[in-house]
Order: C-alpha cells, then structure tokens, then sequence
C-alpha cells in the first residue's frame, strides 16, 4: 500500500471500537470477582456448619439417650417425693403455692427464649433493579449480612444443644437427689412450703430437659431448616455484593468520563468529529471567503 493509501486509510474512523461495551464488559468482570470473593467468604461460614450438620445426629443420639437415663432416674424419685411432700400442706397452702408458681412461671418464660425452633423468616430478596443504587444495594447487604451472621449464631446455639442436653438432665436429677436428702431430715416438716416449691421447681426442670425439642428427629429437622436458610441468606448476599461491585465500577467509569470532558472538551469534540464527520469535505473552497466572513 502507498504512502498515500497509508495515510488516507488511517484517517477513517476505527470500526469496531466501542468504548461504552469495554467499560461494560470490565464492570461485568468486576461483578463475577466479586461474586467469587463472595462465595468464597461464605464457605468460610458454610463449609463448618455443613460438617456440624453431618455430625449432629450421631452426636445429638447419643446425648438424648444420656438426658434420658438421667431424667427417667429423676421422675421415678420425684414422683412419690412430691405426693409425700403435698401432704404435708393444707388444700388451701398446697393450691396457693401452685397458683404463685404459675404466675412465676409465665414471668420467666416472658425474659427467657423460646423453646424448640424459633420461626424463621427466609425469604432474602436478591433481585437487583435500576434503582438500586450503591447506597441502596450497601443497606439491603448489610441488612442480609447481619440477618446472616444472627442465623449462624443460632446454628451455633443448636450444636450445644449436644452437650447442653445431658447437662440438663444432670442439673435436674441433682435437684431430685438434694430435695430428697433434704425432705428425709425435716422430720418435724417444718420446711414444708419450701420443699414443696423445690419439688414444683424441679418436675418444671425435668419437663424443659430437651429445650422445647420432642424427639431427636425434632431437633434434626430445626438444625437442617437453619443451615438451610443460611444458604439462602449468603446466596442472595453474593449476588448482591456483585451487583454493588458492578454499580461501583459503572460509576467510576462515568466520572472519569465526566471529568475527562470537563477538562478537555476540545479533544472530545476533535474526537467525534474524525467519527462522525468524516463524510465531510474539509477543503476550502477556491475563491469563496470562509463562511464567518460572508
């Protein structure tokens, strides 16, 4: 090719070149790293509760039958210790006492958790729309974060359950064992209304061995919905970390833009016309004066 050739092929406008699909196309990039990044956060979580969950019925099978040993143990004793108990009080003592006893009972049950599995809310909405901006997007992963790290709280709470639940049924067989001890030396019953209480006390303690759970499946059931909504929870956090990565880079894309025009909007001009007016013929025309001076 001529020089000639060289030089007029160079002044067409580059065809192909799309500097709006390059910046798309980065921000996308950024997006799939950041879900990755993402991901992999979440396995640091995930991964260690999948492996609780594999280990949790064998673990929780056997502590359900130590509670058990323990509570069998505890019910045969108590049994006859609080009907030898009740006869040492009046009627009148003996359904007063039960009547204070249940009102103390809703009072503690209105400061304490409650038993069995809580009512999870799973729902995490992951679309993402144009209005969603960086601000937006940063409080809705926040929200999800915290909503996140509560359910892995509680995922954790559940494990101890597997050492809590035979603790349970030791603390309630020592009571049984020291209610007991102590009813055999009031021979003269002059303790009565306490032991009494003790004994209410302590059948109440023998019904809350297992936490609100019925069976070792219950429990199963409880730990497989938690792990189950936490999937679901870093799920949706993924998709929204990457969206806000993209938002981010699509910003700072249309900053530089922005500043690089306010500098130099003459380069910007020059640019577009080489792109836009190359059909034009730029030689002056003879004898005519330029059109400013006309």
């Amino acid at each position: 090719m001529s020089a000639e050739g060289h030089t007029r092929d160079s002044s067409k406008p580059c065809e192909g070149c799309d500097l709006d699909e390059i910046d798309a196309l980065t921000c996308t990039a950024k997006k799939i790293q950041k879900e990755a990044d993402a991901t992999e956060e979440s396995l640091q979580t995930l991964d260690p509760r999948r492996d609780d969950f594999k280990a949790a019925k064998d673990k929780y099978t056997a502590a359900w039958a130590a509670a058990q040993a323990d509570v069998n143990i505890a019910k045969a004793k108590l049994t006859p210790l609080k009907k030898e108990l009740a006869c040492r009080l009046s009627d009148q003592s003996r359904e007063c006492l039960v009547q204070v006893w249940e009102k103390i009972k809703i009072e503690i049950s209105g400061c304490s958790p409650t038993p069995g599995c809580r009512q999870l809310d799973c729902d995490f909405n992951e679309s993402v729309g144009d209005a969603d901006t960086q601000a937006i997007l940063s409080g809705r992963i926040s929200e999800l974060r915290q909503r996140a790290s509560d359910l892995d709280a509680y995922f954790g709470e559940l494990v101890t359950e597997q050492t809590q639940l035979p603790a349970n049924a030791a603390t309630a067989k020592q009571l049984v064992d020291a209610l007991a001890t102590d009813a055999a030396a009031d021979t003269g019953a002059k303790d009565s209304v306490s032991l009494y209480a003790r004994a209410v006390v302590a059948e109440w303690t023998i019904d809350n061995v297992w936490d609100g759970f019925a069976s070792v499946q219950n429990y199963l059931d409880c730990l497989c919905q938690v792990l189950t909504c936490l999937l679901r929870a870093w799920k949706a956090i993924v998709v929204l970390e990457g969206a806000r990565a993209e938002r981010s880079c699509g910003d700072d894309r249309k900053k530089e833009r922005c500043d690089a025009l306010r500098a130099h909007p003459e380069l910007e001009i020059v640019a577009r016309y080489k792109k836009e007016c190359a059909h034009c013929d730029n030689k002056s025309q003879p004898n005519q004066p330029p059109a400013y001076m006309a």
